[in-house]
């Protein structure tokens, strides 16, 4: 069966995040900029996993791989620190001046990149208006999972980090400030109609980005007005993602917001779950072969005529324990990808994923063409660590529309 916490002692489980969140959170203090900084979503993400191996070793017995896993957690941890002192201090010497952007130009890529936007949400507008039942239209959700429109996902992906940095830029520096609070606010409210239960979270959390990002160029001022302010939004955006969660489903299976998100936060880690209790050894191979497909398949499959399904896909018919015609599936999180890789040198992969997170988290140059893109990968750092096959498709998506798009606007003479 699926991921349930109610199968586990939610008060064990709890008590051990706590414990856990407050440790990491003092080891990682110094490089957290505020409380909507995406590297303070990254520590809750990952106490969570601690908390959800203690509890699974309350009912079932150690294993090999359970060793290789918590071996890989305290070697991610351990060097994903050492890795952001040291780009830390290299930013902070890349560091010259204020890349400026004419308030024209910004004017013109945003706003264009907000009709793309309507675009990418053709489908979903169509959706909406074949629904009788208003409240159906979060369902849209898993529609939007099981695949749409290439180009449309292509657009909605990429476009967002860039059409963020010309907003917030612009908000930031009191241009047009009310327009761009507008358009933010109408981008928000069709990706939650859209059933997008963490949009808030999500926009929160690429605003406290951006001040990362960008905190050089700030005053203090604001950095501690936006902490103070932190837990009152992120109260907000928890309550609506309750809200809207309780929508999922038909009258006959809708169930308490409050229960799904509580699962689901404990939840991030649930392929884990899945590979330990159901012997996901025995069922998913191990090798160079299995983690290229298990990152690459997706793209490359039609050519090479295979018939795959996602590592989340298989941990989930494992744990159901029949075939699925689709799954949403666990994540592909960086201990999974170890494992797949080989559970021996997992410790080691972990090494190299929290360098590749630390190097694009302080990626930055001085060069307007350049910053913009290091802007919209370096917003996708952590992705690398929670799903690398999602990972995989932002970063596709960013470098084609930034190639198509964004580039030539910015070379563009006005």
């Amino acid at each position: 069966m699926l991921f349930d916490i109610n199968n586990y002692n939610i008060y064990i489980a709890t008590l051990s995040f706590f414990i856990v969140f407050l440790a990491i959170y003092f080891l990682f203090k110094a490089h957290i900029t505020s409380m909507l900084d995406p590297l303070f979503l990254h520590i809750i993400w990952m106490s969570t996993f601690p908390a959800l191996m203690i509890i699974f070793l309350e009912k079932n017995k150690i294993s090999v791989v359970y060793i290789y896993l918590i071996t890989s957690f305290f070697s991610y941890t351990i060097s994903l620190l050492f890795f952001l002192k040291i780009y830390h201090s290299e930013k902070n010497k890349k560091i010259k001046k204020s890349v400026k952007y004419s308030n024209k130009k910004s004017k013109i890529i945003s706003y264009s990149m907000f009709f793309l936007f309507f675009v990418s949400k053709l489908s979903f507008f169509s959706y909406a208006i074949d629904q009788s039942d208003l409240s159906n239209i979060f369902n849209y959700r898993f529609e939007n999972i099981q695949g749409r429109n290439a180009i449309e996902r292509i657009i909605s992906i990429g476009i967002i980090p860039f059409m963020y940095f010309f907003l917030f830029r612009m908000i930031i520096l009191n241009t047009n400030r009310r327009i761009n609070i507008f358009i933010i606010s109408i981008i928000t409210s069709i990706n939650i109609l859209s059933g997008g239960r963490s949009a808030l979270i999500s926009l929160l959390f690429s605003f406290g980005f951006y001040i990362f990002f960008f905190r050089h160029e700030l005053n203090y001022n604001i950095i501690s007005k936006i902490n103070n302010k932190a837990p009152i939004f992120l109260t907000i955006a928890l309550v609506l993602a309750m809200v809207i969660s309780s929508f999922y489903g038909d009258e006959d299976t809708r169930q308490s917001g409050i229960k799904i998100i509580i699962n689901r936060f404990f939840a991030a880690h649930d392929g884990i779950e899945y590979y330990l209790k159901y012997n996901g050894f025995e069922y998913l191979q191990s090798g160079l072969y299995p983690y290229f497909l298990s990152i690459f398949a997706v793209y490359v499959k039609q050519f090479i005529m295979i018939d795959y399904k996602n590592i989340g896909w298989q941990l989930s018919e494992l744990a159901i324990g029949s075939d699925l015609s689709f799954a949403q599936g666990a994540n592909y999180t960086f201990l999974l990808q170890g494992i797949i890789l080989s559970p021996m040198l997992s410790p080691l992969y972990a090494i190299l994923i929290a360098w590749i997170v630390a190097k694009m988290r302080y990626l930055y140059a001085n060069n307007h063409a350049k910053l913009i893109l290091y802007y919209a990968l370096s917003s996708k750092a952590f992705l690398i660590a929670s799903d690398a096959e999602y990972f995989m498709l932002n970063i596709i998506s960013i470098f084609i529309f930034y190639l198509l798009f964004v580039y030539p606007l910015i070379k563009l003479r006005l």
